[in-house]
């Protein structure tokens, strides 16, 4: 095996230690409340991205993340969790068990919530 190819599968792998994909996972709400939650997840394309129509739409999305007690075969006991999200859209809330904790637009398109 080459040493190019150790290393990116030594990487993958360590990739699939410390990051679980989520995106899939987005269901249409009617508030910031998951009690109105819908039944099917919000379609995303074929990069993984969520798109809404142009023009001022309003989209509400949620989802319930539960935390695993082992990534891999792995412990996370008193590990540290980083949501980290990226949009592109005019005005963003991030709400966080029903309450505001980040407000960005397309200039403060990003956030790292630990």
């Amino acid at each position: 095996m080459l040493l190019t190819e150790l290393i990116k599968k030594s990487r993958d792998y360590l990739h699939s230690l410390a990051v679980i994909e989520i995106h899939g996972q987005w269901f249409p709400l009617s508030s910031p409340s998951l009690k109105e939650a819908g039944t099917a997840p919000y379609a995303v394309n074929a990069q993984g991205h969520l798109v809404w129509p142009k023009g001022r739409h309003s989209l509400w999305l949620g989802q319930r993340i539960t935390v695993p007690a082992t990534v891999q075969g792995y412990s996370v006991a008193g590990l540290a969790l980083r949501l980290d999200l990226r949009w592109w859209a005019d005005q963003a809330t991030v709400y966080v068990n029903g309450q505001a904790v980040h407000q960005g637009d397309l200039f403060d398109s990003s956030v790292s919530l630990c």
